[in-house]
């Protein structure tokens, strides 16, 4: 039976589709030399010369009886030589640890390793479990205990803590503070750090819940409670030693003039595609289109985007005007895309057969993949705002082509139907439709990042800089935050809906834009080996890139879903925080910390304009008042990027 243009529209916007378009992707949005990294410019004089251990309470919840205890774990830090970190994990009964405990382990090695300056390819942890426990809770308690060791400062028997840690240093809220208490005082301490804002939390060991001062319960149990906002306060409250790393400061240094003028420009021009793929999305029927766009929206999206961007170029706020101008242009891109399917399914006719043709014809990357690679390839950086900015580049387009993976798996199965199942085989081209939109509008955006700040001044690199190093740390921890999120977060939500668990893992990745780029960073990986080899300069400075991306938004989705208790309801689309307060005090945090490294990067004569618009991004999202936390989530994934982009040009400087 033939299809009219209208019934086309509809067996194309099916079930995988419509996921995929429940939020832009554009929203906060080989090995070298192996020589040993020496701290740049403000890093701490640390290391580790000899074994040591650190001796920890950590505290924990048990959320089916409502009780509290704690668990004795033995961090120990020795000497290491070798091209990438080693973080183990010892149990003292089987299965006495898990991802989650994983999880924090590693972050707690990567920034303990960010803040002094110290690689982690120069030492290893080890964290012994007595007992069963699991949780990212004690992030911020062995990042604390990870930096003694590298300082050589001594921990306080007296003081223990519970919060995660986040990629900037700052500190996450958790559950059950009323019930840890409880532990900490069984282990015989005195005092308890808490995250900030969380001085009111949940006693969950009755039939109805309800809130309690964390401050009145301590004094009644003989803890002194204190909140602590950074790693480097919980560091001074268990050494009474002052944490060495950047100090606030009152104003965050702009970048020239001349330097911004470059993303101003980036964003007009944006705004200028996003008007040639709006017409774009004209050559079909305007009733059809019509009918498409109330199933999809995307338009209507990304006139909004559209007109947000005009107003931040008004207002002189360039970055965010830039970020909303991408993500115009990606949603009429994205509608582009389904247009051009329907027009082709029309001309081409509706066998499986032809379907498949539109594929080839229409959704062919090779070309797009094959450009931006040839634009990045050759180029030698040898100042840290080239580094940055090459990295940058890097870890925008391969997070795109990451996603091609999931592209391969539509068109195999699109490839292998049965010639009469059509409306999948609609379905599968709506969604190929989309990823390829996004594809096309990430690599451009990628190779912007060259234009921006490649010959932007600044201090040259380290010679003795191993860039692997780095990129070993942060890859290791976006990959044990993706691990944890996987088998835990995802497969309960998994077993809440009654679903399996893969099946549910490949929609969650339709739905949330930062996971299927944490997850299609694998297949990244796969592609650098491939097309840039394994020990290519090339190679090193991709990797490096993607894992900077990864771990940014791998750290978000933990704090979104487990920090943060993100709930997203199905009936409205919005994505609603259980601890909303909590998230306010992250911010101030994310912010602050990310403007102290942004001051001493321009202080060693970077220009920051690349970690800056992230860091103006941020700010902008923050302040967002519509009627969910989404942008605000966006916001705090920018401020981290800022962060690590800032921290690691002083790293990567030369003394």
């Amino acid at each position: 039976m033939s299809r009219t243009p209208m019934m086309l529209v509809a067996t194309l916007i099916g079930l995988a589709l419509a996921t995929w378009l429940a939020g832009c992707p554009c929203c906060g949005g080989g090995a070298a030399s192996n020589t040993t990294i020496s701290p740049g410019s403000g890093s701490n004089s640390g290391g580790v010369d000899e074994e040591t251990e650190r001796d920890l309470a950590v505290l924990w919840f048990n959320g089916f009886d409502g009780s509290g205890g704690y668990s004795d774990v033995r961090v120990t830090v020795a000497p290491h030589e070798g091209e990438s970190a080693k973080v183990s994990f010892a149990e003292g009964e089987v299965g006495g640890s898990g991802d989650m405990w994983e999880a924090a382990g590693w972050m707690a090695a990567c920034v303990s390793s960010l803040a002094t300056g110290v690689p982690m390819n120069t030492y290893s942890v080890e964290y012994a479990v007595e007992g069963a426990i699991d949780g990212p809770s004690a992030g911020g308690l062995f990042t604390v205990a990870v930096l003694s060791a590298l300082t050589s400062a001594d921990l306080s028997d007296d003081v223990t803590m519970t919060g995660t840690v986040n990629p900037d240093g700052t500190i996450g809220p958790v559950g059950g503070i009323p019930h840890k208490l409880e532990g900490a005082a069984d282990a015989g301490r005195t005092k308890v750090l808490v995250p900030v804002g969380q001085r009111e939390d949940l006693d969950l060991s009755g039939s109805e819940p309800f809130m309690v001062d964390l401050i009145r319960r301590g004094e009644e149990l003989g803890i002194e409670v204190v909140q602590v906002a950074t790693v480097a306060e919980a560091y001074q409250e268990f050494t009474d030693e002052e944490l060495d790393w950047a100090p606030a400061v009152a104003s965050v240094p702009e970048p020239p003039v001349e330097s911004m003028d470059r993303v101003r420009d980036a964003a007009i021009e944006w705004l200028q595609r996003a008007e040639e793929y709006e017409a774009a999305c004209y050559q079909i029927d305007e009733a059809v289109l019509q009918e498409l766009e109330a199933e999809i929206g995307l338009m209507t999206a990304g006139a909004q985007s559209w007109n947000e961007a005009d107003q931040h170029l008004r207002a002189g706020s360039s970055a965010a005007a830039y970020d909303s101008a991408v993500e115009s242009a990606a949603y009429f891109l994205m509608v582009a895309k389904l247009v051009q399917v329907v027009v082709d399914t029309i001309d081409e006719g509706e066998s499986v057969d032809a379907l498949a043709r539109v594929v080839s014809r229409e959704m062919a990357s090779g070309a797009l993949v094959d450009e931006y690679l040839a634009e990045l390839a050759g180029r030698e950086p040898t100042t840290v705002t080239q580094a940055i900015a090459l990295a940058d580049a890097y870890a925008v387009g391969m997070e795109a082509i990451g996603l091609l993976q999931q592209a391969g798996e539509f068109e195999a199965e699109l490839q292998a139907l049965d010639q009469a199942d059509q409306d999948r085989a609609f379905e599968l081209l709506g969604s190929l439709a989309i990823i390829y939109g996004v594809l096309d509008a990430f690599l451009d955006y990628a190779q912007d990042r060259i234009a921006i700040g490649w010959d932007l001044p600044g201090p040259d690199l380290a010679g003795d800089t191993d860039i692997q190093a780095w990129t070993s740390t942060m890859k290791n921890a976006a990959d044990a935050n993706v691990a944890y999120f996987d088998s835990v977060v995802l497969e309960d939500m998994a077993a809440n809906e009654g679903a399996a668990p893969a099946a549910f893992k490949q929609a969650f990745a339709l739905f949330d834009w930062d996971y299927a780029f944490a997850i299609g960073a694998r297949h990244a990986r796969d592609v650098i080996a491939q097309d840039l080899g394994e020990d290519t300069p090339e190679a090193t400075w991709a990797t490096l890139g993607l894992s900077i991306g990864s771990f940014a938004r791998s750290s978000a989705l933990v704090a979104k879903y487990y920090s943060l208790g993100a709930e997203y309801d199905p009936t409205t689309g919005t994505t609603i925080l259980s601890r909303r307060a909590a998230l306010s005090a992250v911010l101030d945090e994310a912010e602050n910390r990310a403007g102290a490294y942004l001051a001493e990067a321009e202080a060693l004569g970077a220009d920051t304009t690349i970690p800056y618009a992230y860091y103006r991004v941020g700010k902008t999202y923050r302040d967002y008042t519509g009627g969910d936390d989404t942008m605000k989530l966006s916001a705090l994934e920018s401020l981290w990027k800022a962060s690590t982009y800032a921290r690691l040009m002083v790293l990567l400087a030369e003394d």
